[in-house]
């Protein structure tokens, strides 16, 4: 996240999910580019390249007229500033309308203290973040647990995958069982790198949480006032 010269907040995906996404795209498209695949195999590998091109083309401008959000190359959608009602705590901070929500993912603090300075006073954040915190620290426990889970599936289907190779008893019915070993091992590794990137998405929003409540100081003395900003709702 930076801010433009002219006081636009910019933002994108968090890095770690857009590193995990092109690595999983790289892998299936050598795979499928060094040796004959099944079906599905090249329809996982289109979903996939999509879903990453989507993260990597994801981009929230904000400023004082408008929000813009990219959601894929050559598709931005426009909301004017004055149709946004208040802010609520999610996953990361988000923008409320009377018809939608907008996410604005890769917030830091700083960068959210900025967002804060830019927008109208008149905008506030309903939700109490103090009580809302329990839903995304049970969320990151659960994400990891079944990271964990899935990484324990990949360990298990690669040791499957040992009889099926060229010199090992199973390597005839490679072809007829192997395949649709190697078909669960994809499937495990992507949503394997898609647990672990919504795990960090979450240990990073809680992380922020917990310096924006510290009260770090800034140059600015901005910290306060956004807290008192952003605490006004539930304190009512």
């Amino acid at each position: 996240m930076h801010m433009q010269p002219n006081s636009t907040v910019v933002t994108r995906s968090p890095v770690l999910v857009r590193i995990g996404g092109s690595a999983i795209c790289l892998l299936l498209v050598a795979g499928v580019m060094t040796r004959p695949v099944h079906a599905s195999t090249v329809i996982i590998t289109v979903v996939a390249i999509c879903w990453d091109v989507c993260l990597l083309a994801y981009r929230a401008e904000v400023d004082a007229a408008e929000v813009r959000i990219r959601y894929a190359p050559f598709y931005v959608k426009r909301t004017p500033m004055g149709e946004v009602t208040h802010l609520t705590e999610k996953r990361t901070l988000v923008l409320v309308t009377a018809t939608k929500t907008i996410p604005l993912w890769g917030l830091s603090p700083n960068a959210r203290e900025e967002l804060f300075k830019l927008l109208p006073h008149r905008l506030e954040v309903v939700a109490d973040r103090r009580r809302s915190r329990a839903d995304p620290a049970a969320s990151l426990r659960r994400y990891l647990r079944w990271t964990a889970y899935v990484g324990a599936g990949i360990v298990a289907t690669i040791a499957l995958l040992v009889p099926f190779l060229q010199g090992n008893p199973l390597h005839e019915y490679a072809d007829s069982i192997g395949k649709y070993v190697m078909f669960v091992f994809k499937i495990l590794w992507i949503l394997f790198f898609w647990l672990a990137g919504m795990s960090w998405v979450y240990w990073s929003y809680l992380r922020e949480e917990r310096l924006i409540d510290r009260g770090q100081p800034h140059t600015d003395g901005t910290a306060g006032r956004n807290r008192g900003r952003t605490g006004k709702k539930g304190s009512t």
